[in-house]
């Protein structure tokens, strides 16, 4: 299910210890979302949205969970995750359609050295 590879990408970086030196999880975690999947023409081609609408999906999804978790405002990545793809306004069948690109970017993802 396409909830696994986003979830996938929240928790790999997440767990990334340079993230919460540099600045804040929000920021790095927009900016990598950004990076990975808002930025890629093929995944926004084929949820049929703008690399705005991703980004400010994923920051109102973020924000959401982030505010109902009182642990460190780590938000579940379960909870990013529908919100964001909610956020988005996508049908199950167009999430279905690209699961095989989000696949795709999530193991380019996480086989990348952390940095």
């Amino acid at each position: 299910m396409f909830i696994k590879y986003v979830a996938l990408l929240i928790i790999i970086t997440c767990a990334n210890p340079i993230a919460a030196e540099s600045r804040s999880a929000e920021e790095f975690m927009v900016e990598l979302t950004d990076k990975t999947f808002c930025s890629n023409s093929e995944y926004i081609g084929c949820m049929n949205v703008t690399r705005e609408v991703c980004i400010k999906s994923y920051k109102k999804a973020y924000r959401l969970c982030a505010s109902k978790n009182s642990y460190e405002n780590i938000p579940s990545p379960v909870c990013v995750t529908d919100n964001y793809i909610n956020f988005m306004g996508v049908s199950e069948k167009t999430v279905e359609s690209c699961e095989e690109i989000a696949a795709k970017i999530a193991g380019k993802t996480k086989n990348a050295p952390n940095k």
